[in-house]
């Protein structure tokens, strides 16, 4: 299946696929197809991470010694500023195409537990297929 997302949907839906990883579902395909869409999502979302980060050191306010001006001790924060604004929300909105496998509602019946919630599948929407 040919999905089209935006970086941010990315970002957004991998907490999501992580959580489904952990579930055991009653289609047998459900895993295998779970683990495709995880191998091929996961890279993208790293050089998104890696991306953003380097938007935020690159741009970071620095003092009078070129040094990153940091918000905290543990140097994890920094003053968002109008250039990582905009880089990052450029970034955000870059799409990236996907042949991921379809995963539709008959793919996501669990074995035990709690059935999925809406609000477990709404950040995959954009990964799902729904004749």
């Amino acid at each position: 299946m040919k999905v089209t997302v935006t970086y941010r949907e990315i970002l957004e839906a991998m907490p999501a696929l992580d959580k489904l990883m952990g579930r055991e579902f009653k289609p047998p395909a459900t895993p295998v197809k779970l683990a495709i869409l995880h191998r091929i999502v996961a890279p993208v979302h790293q050089d998104i991470q890696t991306r953003r980060e380097s938007i935020v050191m690159a741009n970071a306010d620095k003092d009078e010694a070129g040094e990153i001006v940091w918000l905290d001790k543990e140097k994890g924060t920094v003053r968002i500023n109008d250039a990582i604004e905009a880089q990052i929300k450029a970034l955000f909105e870059t799409t990236h195409d996907f042949d991921a496998p379809a995963i539709g509602p008959n793919d996501l019946e669990v074995i035990g537990g709690k059935p999925l919630t809406p609000a477990d599948l709404y950040m995959l929407v954009p990964f799902l297929k729904v004749d």
